[in-house]
């Protein structure tokens, strides 16, 4: 670094540092305490002005309608797969092609909810933004499960629901698992925080499992069963709400990147004169100064809010997408059945395969994406964290909903099938095995991908009678229903 070089700053900002004067003083005298002074003003100096140039970076300008809107519109080449939204009126009375298309065309919808959520969350606090990614988060399973409520397809959203759950748990976290191997021998990450998800996911496979043994013991009327499986989804939405206090405020922490850690975590203690060097480097990358070895790796980084949308340029987004996700969601659920009798497929393997891996493809792309650049906490957040508000939230909430909505007083109770509660008590338990050790290779990974293929397999050969649910809608649809 030259002797003559000026830094950039604004000296009055620095708390208990003096003034330059002081420092110019400094100069004649060569001394332990003089030198250790002149260190501690050149560590403040420093960080100020990296301080001061990490803030310009943050500071993006919210675009307008047509801006903003061509932006969201080109961030990724799957949203040209809405396209086949316009094949739709030519499919009419081919159910499985209908089926097919429908869920091509929501693919992108789900993944541009996501984003405009986040758009959105960027005007407010952390609590606030965390609140809204886990609402908007699951929005598209939401409205599905809604719209197959509204049909009686309470089979379909149950199977549906936990084929999410293992989706995310097994197929996504498995394929991170095995881009992070395939990255490093040994992938370490954060254990607490996937610990805390599985130990969630385990209550709920128990609030799942209590209704299915007692149905099937047939020590409990169905008028009980119902009364006890509303009582029980209130309070795993009160489990969910202190989960989201302990995640987003009282522990948030432990959630975060490593290198975002808590300052008071002895880890972000014992980096500290790493991350002195770190600020060395960007504030001479500030101010000019000559390079360091020709680059600056710690100065690149991640930034997920490429561009930030106005307020309302946001809401309106958030709107329209809630719009067309639901008018795509009644496309698909009228389809349904009509897909399962045209492929030869069951409908329990319709709801419990197709459906989650069209409604998660948005978080399998970014689990393994964020896996393979060795950010594996963020992998397992995106896979656990969504198996566990789907599990902890949704479900619950379908309950409630099939509960409360005029015209949905239906059988949505938590006594799911008992061969799906327990490939998912199964599944809960493989991963938290795979987890409880704080590091992975890829075969852990294919032992997670292997146990969903073999989920996935015995739905093509599971049969069963699905009883009639007097419904709302077409008689004649109605009676298709049977033994697929």
């Amino acid at each position: 670094m030259s002797e003559r070089t000026h830094l950039k700053v604004d000296t009055s900002q620095v708390p208990d540092a003096g003034s330059t004067e002081s420092l110019r003083n400094l100069g004649g005298q060569d001394t332990p305490s003089t030198r250790e002074k002149k260190r501690r003003w050149r560590k403040k100096l420093l960080y100020l002005v990296a301080a001061k140039q990490f803030l310009e970076q943050k500071k993006l300008q919210p675009l307008g309608w047509k801006a903003g809107s061509m932006a969201l519109i080109k961030s990724t080449w799957l949203n040209w797969l809405f396209l086949f939204v316009v094949v739709l009126p030519f499919v009419q009375g081919r159910e499985g092609a209908r089926f097919a298309f429908g869920s091509i065309a929501l693919l992108p919808l789900a993944t541009l909810l996501g984003d405009v959520t986040e758009k959105v969350a960027y005007h407010t606090t952390d609590t606030i933004g965390g609140l809204l990614n886990a609402t908007f988060g699951n929005a598209t399973e939401v409205i599905v499960s809604i719209f197959a409520m509204r049909l009686g397809l309470i089979d379909v959203v149950q199977s549906s629901l936990l084929g999410s759950v293992l989706s995310n748990m097994l197929l996504v976290l498995g394929t991170a698992f095995v881009a992070a191997g395939m990255k490093k021998k040994v992938a370490k990450f954060n254990r607490l925080a996937a610990s805390a998800n599985t130990s969630l996911l385990l209550v709920v496979v128990l609030a799942i499992a209590v209704p299915a043994v007692l149905s099937a013991s047939q020590e409990i009327e169905k008028p009980e069963l119902k009364a006890f499986s509303h009582g029980v989804a209130v309070i795993m939405l009160l489990l969910y709400g202190l989960y989201l206090f302990f995640q987003l405020s009282s522990h948030a922490y432990i959630f975060e990147d490593d290198e975002d850690a808590s300052p008071k975590s002895p880890s972000r203690r014992a980096r500290g004169e790493a991350g002195f060097q770190q600020v060395v480097l960007a504030a001479a990358h500030a101010n000019r100064l000559p390079p360091f070895d020709g680059s600056y790796p710690e100065l690149e980084e991640d930034d997920d809010d490429e561009f930030v949308l106005a307020p309302n340029v946001a809401i309106a987004w958030l709107a329209l997408l809630t719009l067309l996700i639901s008018l795509l969601s009644k496309v698909i659920c009228d389809a349904i059945e009509g897909a399962a009798l045209a492929w030869n497929l069951p409908r329990a393997f319709v709801g419990f395969v197709l459906l989650p891996i069209v409604g998660n493809a948005a978080e399998h792309a970014t689990a393994i994406g964020m896996a393979y650049r060795e950010k594996l906490d963020l992998a397992i957040a995106v896979a656990l964290g969504s198996s566990t508000q789907i599990a902890l939230f949704v479900i619950p909430l379908m309950v409630v909903i099939g509960w409360l909505l005029p015209g949905l007083d239906n059988d949505m109770t938590l006594d799911f099938p008992p061969f799906e509660t327990t490939v998912t008590m199964l599944s809960v338990i493989i991963v938290a095995f795979q987890v409880q050790v704080g590091e992975v290779t890829y075969l852990s990974g294919f032992v997670l991908v292997v146990a969903y293929v073999i989920i996935a397999l015995s739905f093509v050969y599971l049969h069963r009678k699905v009883e009639m649910i007097p419904v709302p809608g077409d008689p004649v649809r109605r009676a298709l229903r049977g033994s697929y």
